[in-house]
């Protein structure tokens, strides 16, 4: 049948064109499959879908629709499809490596082994229910049953601990560049992104409004937060105010942030670097509270300490900073003649990985959660397990349940929830009467 439409189709265009035809069993969708292959140009492609709109029983996919059936059709699970999601918008290249890890079944082949071993503590409470009173059942059962979940449990902790790799990986490390006005935020924003992404100007204040920027830095997503500079005073008006505002949400929110600082003006540098340092310019006083641009909730964490326009400073100067600020961490660096720029990328490229590793060492390097509904069902699992293990020895009709429940989340993150495996599993592991 679908031949014979392709055949009608071809017919009504008007000339030959290479057209291709799968059985169900050779596709991915599952149903027959036919694939016309065409010249690229607009009038040929428009002509020919123009002539299978006339066909009877032709009609354009919706969105998805050819993803969706595969998952129907069991050619896929949900976290596969979602993979193949990941995959075409994949924009670095640790983005790609962790799409076709999914599309793969990397996250198939976890769940479904923890399917299994659930599927497994239910029988085993489900046999120990109905038939400990009447026949002999296996000494040890619930033993076994408590060392599995305990198992699980350390297992989907890990996962849960690696999640924040996961999301950062999928939905890109936030990085909030601050600082106080005219220290050159935007120009460092363009040079990581290696475009002119935010307007520059000698003037300060360019900036007024959070600018986001997608980076790739050593393979890894990066979003860059170009801020407002921060000060405080009678002169800052309603407009600047606000901007001040986001800049100090946005660093709040921020995995990794960047504090950049006019070496030309020592006065305003952070008290941090004051403190950890002891440098002060001569005639310099120390700056008091957040008149340097990074509040204190900014220095904690992660947070990389940037001096700038150091070419704007005698070489005497600069090379007692740098004595004074040795394996401090600071970097002291001219983003117009590119000085100290190496170190720093190099630098910024090392949070970034290490950001995106986080946890990975608690779950075997897999990384299941890219998603919050990942998350959600495992914080739902683990959560079920935990009060299984506390029903154990109280009520063994509820923590059976329970682990039925802890088996639903894992299902509900493949997509495949289903019970009835539970008695095949009671009467091939169990020898019942024995």
């Amino acid at each position: 049948m679908l031949k014979l439409l392709a055949a009608q189709a071809m017919m009504r265009v008007g000339y030959s064109m290479r057209r291709l035809c799968y059985d169900s069993i050779r596709t991915t969708v599952s149903p027959d499959v036919v694939e016309f292959q065409v010249h690229g140009g607009n009038a040929v492609v428009r002509s020919v879908l123009n002539a299978l709109e006339m066909v009877d029983g032709l009609r354009h996919a919706e969105p998805g629709e050819f993803t969706r059936r595969a998952f129907w059709n069991g050619r896929l699970d949900l976290t596969q499809a979602e993979g193949l999601s990941q995959l075409i918008m994949a924009d670095t290249e640790e983005q790609r490596k962790l799409a076709v890890s999914h599309v793969g079944g990397s996250s198939s082949r976890l769940c479904l082994a923890w399917r299994t071993r659930l599927t497994s503590a239910v029988a085993k409470m489900e046999a120990y229910i109905d038939f400990s009173e009447d026949e002999n059942i296996e000494d040890g059962v619930l033993h076994e049953v408590r060392n599995e979940m305990i198992a699980l449990g350390v297992e989907i902790e890990g996962q849960l601990r690696a999640s924040v790799s996961g999301e950062r990986i999928s939905q890109g490390l936030k990085t909030a560049i601050t600082g106080l006005p005219d220290v050159g935020k935007s120009t460092l924003l363009n040079i990581l992104c290696d475009r002119d992404a935010a307007i520059v100007s000698s003037g300060p204040g360019t900036t007024r409004d959070v600018l986001q920027v997608n980076a790739d830095i050593g393979g890894y997503p990066v979003v860059l937060y170009d801020t407002a500079g921060i000060r405080h005073g009678e002169d800052v008006g309603e407009v600047e105010k606000e901007g001040v505002r986001r800049a100090h949400a946005t660093a709040a929110m921020a995995d990794l942030r960047i504090c950049v600082h006019d070496a030309s003006s020592p006065p305003a540098w952070c008290s941090s670097i004051v403190h950890k340092c002891g440098v002060v310019a001569d005639g310099g006083d120390q700056p008091e509270g957040d008149s340097n641009g990074c509040s204190c909730s900014q220095r904690e964490g992660r947070t990389i300490q940037v001096v700038n326009k150091i070419d704007c400073v005698d070489e005497q100067t600069r090379t007692k900073w740098k004595e004074h600020c040795n394996g401090s961490g600071i970097h002291f660096v001219s983003f117009a003649t590119k000085e100290g720029m190496d170190i720093l990328q190099h630098d910024i490229s090392t949070h970034v990985k290490e950001l995106c590793s986080e946890g990975l060492q608690s779950s075997g390097g897999e990384v299941l959660v890219t998603k919050e509904r990942h998350r959600a069902h495992l914080k739902d699992c683990a959560a079920h397990l935990h009060n299984a293990m506390k029903l154990l020895d109280v009520d063994v009709v509820l923590c059976a349940q329970n682990l039925r429940f802890a088996l639903e989340d894992i299902g509900k993150i493949t997509g495949a929830v289903h019970f009835e495996d539970i008695m095949d599993e009671v009467f091939s592991q169990f020898c019942i009467g024995k």
